[in-house]
């Protein structure tokens, strides 16, 4: 009789939690659906739209939050295109951008409709595990709502991004990830599919908010000055933490090399295994896991890294000397970014000898147009010092200021030895 009684008392727990699920999602689409609406990006001459997001209410005054990719050909052309609201109730507002955080994958925009129903900020620390509420516009689908876990912050970036273990579909871009009080946590960003999707933390959203509070707008002609600025400084914060980190050596082949930088590099390494091949190589590479965001043509990474350690007895030294050269071919061999966003590259040869090692490197670097104060730099270097032998290091760095491209180079060179 026992058992029978556990047993009921379980079931009707389990059902009751199951009405509370429902009535709480049954709750949440009706009592959030006013603050979310379709953000369209409109070409003018043609009156269609090209794209579509999500952007919600944050404020009684007209304040709408979304992401920056969402809006960005609007800020890079506000001569071609213009940007609509689409309300709950399908009425349509005008747009004006007010402010964006390119790093973030942020932007506010402003309508002069006044709006009552706006969605509040957490300010709760978010814990692992917790139900977390994605709310959006899916395609032209209408108003959606995607349950999912918090899984925490992806390991390795700057740009900090929430683990979300929900189908955020296309369209949802810029819209409200909710906690169960229905304040804000954070801000849709991206999918992989699979149950794998990532969010902007919503701190970001409230930085950015009181700096447009505190009188802080944009002037759209300054698009580029702004968004360099910005990109300037992330690299250059990223780049000084970087130097000032104390750079730690470890065995690769028979040299010590840099593996870790900084915290925010992630490693991978493989080693060539084929009995046809006339030498051995071993491979091991680093580099960064942000990826920011400028337009559908550009994103920027930080810095890729990657040593090869090549060995042989079945070749002669001249051979070997020329595999070795040969993988200097391919130091521009990946294209950054389409060409007519950068000028044409300038490249420098130069032999170099510290801690007993001597090298022979290729330096090329390239200026971003519309951000001058940007570059692209690649660099591979090898070792001259024995016969079958050698160390090949290859370093691409994509959007960083003209000083650190020539600082980093040159000392992570000055920090690898010999194995003693």
């Amino acid at each position: 009789m026992k058992k029978i009684i556990l047993l009921f008392l379980l079931i009707t727990s389990l059902l009751s939690a199951k009405e509370i699920d429902i009535d709480q999602s049954e709750k949440l689409f009706s009592k959030y659906g006013k603050q979310i609406s379709q953000i369209r990006v409109i070409e003018k001459q043609s009156g269609e739209k090209i794209s579509i997001g999500t952007g919600f209410f944050i404020s009684d005054d007209g304040y709408i939050a979304t992401n920056y990719h969402v809006i960005q050909q609007a800020l890079e052309y506000p001569e071609k295109f213009i940007l609509e609201l689409i309300n709950h109730d399908q009425t349509k507002e005008n747009l004006e951008i007010i402010n964006f955080d390119i790093i973030h994958d942020l932007s506010i925009l402003k309508t002069s409709k006044k709006n009552t129903d706006f969605l509040k900020f957490s300010t709760q620390t978010l814990k692992k595990g917790q139900k977390i509420y994605s709310l959006g516009n899916p395609k032209d689908l209408g108003f959606s709502i995607v349950e999912g876990i918090n899984n925490g912050l992806l390991g390795n970036r700057r740009a900090e991004r929430i683990f979300f273990s929900g189908s955020i579909n296309p369209g949802m871009s810029g819209g409200a990830a909710i906690n169960i009080e229905g304040e804000v946590v954070g801000i849709n960003v991206a999918s992989e599919g699979e149950q794998i999707s990532y969010l902007v933390p919503v701190k970001y959203l409230i930085k950015l908010f009181e700096r447009v509070q505190n009188g802080e707008s944009i002037d759209l002609k300054n698009y580029f000055k702004i968004a360099g600025a910005q990109l300037f400084e992330f690299q250059n914060e990223f780049m000084s933490e970087t130097l000032d980190s104390e750079w730690t050596l470890e065995p690769f082949g028979d040299a010590m090399i840099v593996k870790s930088p900084a915290e925010y590099f992630k490693a991978w390494g493989n080693t060539a295994i084929d009995k046809k091949s006339l030498y051995n190589i071993s491979i091991s590479g680093i580099q960064t896991q942000d990826r920011i965001y400028i337009n559908s043509d550009l994103q920027m990474e930080q810095i890729y890294l990657k040593y090869l350690w090549l060995d042989t007895d079945q070749v002669s030294s001249y051979h070997f000397y020329n595999i070795l050269q040969s993988y200097a071919k391919e130091i521009l061999a990946s294209s950054f970014a389409k060409e007519e966003n950068l000028t044409e590259w300038v490249t420098h040869s130069d032999f170099l000898s510290n801690n007993d090692m001597n090298w022979k490197t290729i330096f090329a670097i390239r200026q971003y147009k519309n951000f001058p104060e940007l570059y692209d730099v690649a660099m591979i270097a090898t070792t001259l010092d024995f016969q079958k032998k050698g160390l090949i290091l290859k370093i691409r760095i994509k959007g960083i200021s003209k000083e650190n491209a020539l600082v980093f180079p040159h000392r992570l060179l000055e920090k690898i030895e010999w194995k003693k």
